[in-house]
């Protein structure tokens, strides 16, 4: 019985890491090195720091859930096993992380004025400019770019004219969650 036991937990952990590796496959070495040496040394070894603290309190409740059940089982092994399972739990969602992580949108950036622009992307280029009281379009900029984005423009098409100002209503009520949080 024993040793059915241990082939089952064999082929899971193979089944395991095989799912590990076809997830690790998506990210490329060259953009996680990059992204690495943006961080700078202080910063990559305060994560290093934080990462083997959560796992040591990670252990220490694991250890605590042994005692808890009245199950006597080694410190060390148990370390060891949550260690393990941490470190490929925390890679494979890292991986996810690291290739899907959506900051959202930079409402009216990148808008360039012109004579040739039209009024409204003018006006909208001007909001994003002088209107930081009313929503920060500047600072949300800013603060999305410490995480070196890949920006990627988005397009509003519309009939022209008039209709601009309700369609751009409509936007916001959209993000907002209805009209009236519009402005709360």
């Amino acid at each position: 019985m024993a040793r059915l036991a241990g082939a089952g937990a064999r082929r899971r952990a193979a089944v395991l890491l095989c799912a590990a590796l076809w997830v690790l496959q998506a990210v490329r070495y060259r953009d996680l090195q990059a992204t690495l040496a943006r961080l700078g040394a202080d910063h990559l070894l305060l994560a290093l720091l934080c990462c083997a603290a959560n796992y040591l309190a990670l252990s220490c409740y694991d250890q605590l859930a042994f005692l808890y059940i009245g199950k006597r089982i080694a410190r060390a092994r148990i370390a060891l096993t949550a260690f393990i399972a941490y470190a490929v739990s925390n890679s494979v969602g890292f991986a996810l992380l690291y290739r899907w992580f959506n900051l959202g949108m930079a409402p009216l950036s990148g808008l360039r004025a012109s004579k040739a622009s039209p009024l409204w992307s003018r006006l909208a280029g001007f909001v994003y400019r002088h209107g930081e009281s009313f929503y920060k379009f500047q600072g949300l900029r800013a603060y999305k770019e410490k995480f070196h984005p890949v920006w990627e423009p988005r397009y509003i098409a519309y009939a022209g004219g008039k209709f601009l100002p309700a369609l751009l209503a409509d936007v916001a009520a959209l993000s907002a969650r209805g009209y009236a949080r519009i402005f709360l």
